[in-house]
This record gives C-alpha cells, sequence and structure tokens, in this order.
C-alpha cells in the first residue's frame, strides 16, 4: 500500500518542485489540468466502449 501512494507522490512532488518553488504553483496547475483531461478522454472512451456513465476504460466502475 505504501509503494502505491508513496511513489505518485513523490513523482508528483519532485515534479512540481523541480524548478524551484516559484513555478511551483504553475506546474500544478498544469498537473492538475492535464490528469482531468486525462479523465475526460478515459471516460469518452468508456462511452463509446459500451460503459456507462461511471465506468472509466480499463480502470472499472465506480
Amino acid at each position: 500500500m505504501l509503494i502505491f501512494v508513496g511513489v505518485p507522490t513523490f513523482l508528483v512532488l519532485r515534479y512540481t518542485f523541480k524548478e524551484g518553488f516559484e513555478l511551483a504553483g504553475y506546474r500544478f496547475k498544469g498537473l492538475v489540468v492535464g490528469v482531468a483531461v486525462f479523465l475526460f478522454f478515459i471516460w469518452l472512451v468508456s462511452l463509446l466502449d459500451g460503459g456507462g456513465s461511471d465506468c472509466f476504460y480499463i480502470v472499472g466502475c465506480i
């Protein structure tokens, strides 16, 4: 469990603070927008695959 939480958290923090504290807000905002767009496209693919509105392709249904 620690690996599934610790490794992504470390990677996000490393990416966010890579250029220093001044740009951390912009990089984090970009990361959040990227994840939102990615999840939106996964949702669209799940609808094309015949899944319900609460199902994500490969990830499963909520």
